[in-house]
């Protein structure tokens, strides 16, 4: 694991929100999205109005350079984009987080939880993703091609083995941060349209 330089997107990409928290199919790039939840009904036409936030970790800094790419790209649709960082958790901080968490999930419409990209990491960010899904809220995780299969069970376990999962490449940590952002605005597309598609709980 790669512990490099805090780049939280504080850009201009419209208005900003920041929250301080004190498989059974094989998959593939060309798919680069799972669940069979995704376009089943009620898809979304459009993000102009759509709060969208975006789940970071204190992992992977490859995860900040995506989401911030799609977060410009979401805010130039007419999105509103808010953020929420978890850390590990000790002792007393677990009701924080929780809280910071539960703040971060009730102000969204859709909901972007990444990045499965480890063991721990991928349980954290499934779990979190399902926090969203039964509030109601559209959610999808973003995941690399090789933690797919861990996040599909760990969704599936908690009762939701149809969770949207939007797939980047493995790799990613560790590329040049030109390529990462490259690979992130190629994505974009299938990402926004898993995002649209995500089927609220019911």
């Amino acid at each position: 694991m790669v512990s490099a330089r805090h780049t939280h997107p504080e850009a201009d990409f419209g208005q900003v929100n920041v929250l301080d928290p004190t498989g059974e199919a094989p998959l593939t790039l060309e798919n680069q999205s799972t669940g069979t939840t995704v376009g089943s009904h009620d898809p979304i036409e459009s993000l102009d109005g759509k709060v969208v936030g975006f789940r970071l970790d204190v992992y992977w800094v490859s995860w900040n350079f995506v989401a911030e790419e799609w977060a410009a790209m979401a805010a130039a649709e007419g999105a509103r984009v808010t953020w929420w960082r978890h850390r590990p958790p000790v002792g007393k901080d677990v009701e924080s987080l929780r809280a910071g968490l539960a703040a971060f999930v009730d102000d969204l419409d859709l909901g972007v939880f990444g990045m499965c990209n480890c063991g721990a990491c991928t349980m954290w960010t499934v779990e979190e993703a399902i926090t969203a899904i039964r509030r109601g809220r559209r959610t999808i995780v973003v995941s690399t091609d090789h933690f797919v299969s861990l996040a599909q069970t760990l969704a599936s376990r908690d009762g939701h083995p149809d969770i949207p999962i939007k797939v980047l490449p493995f790799p990613l940590e560790g590329l040049p941060e030109s390529d990462v952002r490259r690979i992130a605005r190629e994505h974009y597309p299938s990402f926004v349209s898993l995002l649209k598609d995500a089927v609220p709980a019911r």
